[in-house]
């Protein structure tokens, strides 16, 4: 089991566990790949690549695994329109 907390303040109701690893919000994984692209100046394909392997890690839980799929395949396809544009609010 993997304890992780929510991006913010911190409290111990932000503290989360699961049998699988890790669960990865969307709000912090569109972060992750703003922050790569934006200050390391990573290109969209290698960003794609590392959504994917996060995607099939085994000890991450990616919040709505299959949404975050058809968004990294809709950005594959539009890279102008970022990660996250189709990710839910």
């Amino acid at each position: 089991m993997a304890t992780v907390r929510r991006a913010g303040r911190y409290s111990s109701t932000d503290v989360h566990t699961t049998p699988a690893g890790a669960w990865v919000s969307h709000v912090v994984l569109a972060e992750a790949v703003w922050v790569v692209s934006s200050v390391y100046k990573r290109t969209p394909q290698p960003l794609a690549r590392a959504v994917a392997r996060l995607l099939a890690h085994e000890s991450l839980v990616l919040q709505d695994a299959g949404v975050v799929a058809r968004a990294l395949e809709h950005f594959a396809k539009k890279p102008a329109l970022g990660f996250s544009d189709p990710l839910p609010d």
